[in-house]
């Protein structure tokens, strides 16, 4: 039977996490869906668990098992993606579960419409039996099938990048890649052209996918390197004009304000970014849809970085 649908899975030291998940992506897994688990050279016994608890699935060919050497997410999906049978690709974070109807109202979804990109709901969880009453989460307010165009300002002022939570045409994905090297907003680098690229898309209206909440916080993996690769990302969108990259420039300036406090590395950017920036804020009513936390950081950045000092030496 043709593949309609290939769900990625990235491994990297998921012990605790990795048979759970398998379990939700097994459990209602119809014969046109292929499941490509990514061991990225895993220190612990996650490869272990896999092929100890779904030996005859691996050897059924339900599931596909790939291996390599510890080379980041951003490679084993890409690996993935290569491996992929599908004519449509979705990733699956390890420590995560699908709920149910989430194959049955994406291939339905598929069939019907043959979307460039699918959207679904998620929900946020820290322990499994809260994901029944957990508040559903969608990208943006509008249902069904849209013109892509149509929809580009909302998904760039929510700024919400998950690759969970989207399925993508193979086509789509031709000649683009998860960004190597680069550990820090990578789906943020590789959704934005996407999204620039795609001509229609479908979003369901129902929480499909369980997002497990990381216990140490996303803050506590920041790194000062990651500073770079996000001042080269918002150079390459200098000289674009249209509202939606406008509303993507400062989800980046955000996100970069955000890692220079985390790591202790707060300087003056590029003056080239500086100049964009300050030309941007004398038309700063027009972004209001970014939200106000990250309205006022794009505003008053060094008003935000002193306050979140004294902040932080009072709590210490």
């Amino acid at each position: 039977m043709p593949i309609t649908l290939s769900i990625i899975v990235p491994i990297y030291n998921v012990e605790n996490y990795i048979v759970q998940c398998v379990d939700s992506l097994l459990s209602e897994k119809p014969e046109n869906v292929e499941i490509v688990l990514v061991n990225d050279g895993s220190k612990d016994q996650s490869v272990d668990l896999i092929k100890a608890q779904f030996n005859s699935e691996l050897l059924m060919g339900r599931l596909i098992l790939l291996e390599q050497e510890n080379q980041g997410v951003s490679v084993a999906r890409n690996t993935g993606i290569a491996h992929a049978h599908g004519e449509y690709i979705g990733f699956v974070d390890a420590d995560d579960l699908i709920l149910p109807g989430y194959y049955s109202s994406v291939l339905s979804v598929i069939s019907m419409n043959s979307p460039d990109i699918v959207e679904i709901g998620w929900k946020t969880f820290s322990e499994v039996a809260d994901i029944e009453s957990a508040v559903e989460n969608y990208v943006h307010p509008n249902f069904g099938m849209h013109p892509a165009v149509d929809l580009l300002e909302d998904v760039f002022a929510a700024s919400i990048w998950y690759p969970v939570i989207r399925f993508f045409k193979k086509t789509l994905l031709h000649g683009h890649f998860f960004p190597v090297g680069v550990r820090f907003c990578e789906d943020l680098i590789l959704l934005h052209v996407l999204y620039e690229k795609a001509e229609n898309i479908f979003q369901i209206k129902n929480a499909l996918y369980a997002y497990r909440i990381n216990a140490l916080g996303a803050t506590m993996n920041m790194s000062a390197a990651y500073v770079k690769p996000l001042q080269d990302l918002y150079i390459t969108l200098l000289h674009r004009k249209e509202h939606h990259v406008q509303l993507l420039k400062i989800a980046v300036f955000y996100v970069l304000h955000r890692c220079m406090q985390n790591t202790n590395t707060y300087s003056k950017l590029d003056n080239k970014i500086e100049s964009d920036l300050l030309f941007m804020r004398l038309k700063f009513w027009r972004y209001t849809s970014v939200g106000a936390r990250r309205l006022r950081i794009f505003m008053f950045p060094l008003l935000s970085n002193f306050i979140f000092n004294v902040k932080r030496k009072l709590i210490k």
